[in-house]
């Protein structure tokens, strides 16, 4: 789990203009995997000279309200931080957006520790 969380601070802390402000806006798409479900998340900057990208697989029971239909919101929360995610899926396969918060103290250990 800790690796997944250095990795999801590190995609969404790149993003400096976004993580200036707190938090980085993007893009998901969502497909059935073998070990749960398959995530791939996107954001670029304001200016659209930056982008960053991750896929990650992540179990349904780590989504707090996960469920398929139209207009669904559902967020994964760890110790690097929040993705809330809104979008449309049906069985198991969807896209919309999210909105990533950094959690400020995990981002200030990992300051500290040069990560």
């Amino acid at each position: 789990m800790k690796k997944l969380s250095i990795a999801l601070l590190f995609l969404f802390s790149v993003a400096a203009s976004a993580y200036a402000q707190g938090t980085i806006r993007g893009r998901w798409e969502l497909s059935p995997g073998e070990k749960g479900l398959e995530f791939y998340f996107s954001s670029r900057d304001d200016d659209g000279n930056g982008h960053m990208s991750m896929t990650e697989t992540i179990s349904k029971q780590e989504l707090k309200g996960y469920t398929n239909g139209a207009d669904v919101k559902f967020s994964l929360v760890r110790e690097a931080g929040n993705i809330e995610m809104t979008g449309n899926t049906q069985n198991d396969k969807g896209e919309g957006t999210f909105v990533f918060t950094p959690d400020q103290a995990y981002v200030k250990a990992m300051s500290a520790e040069g990560i």
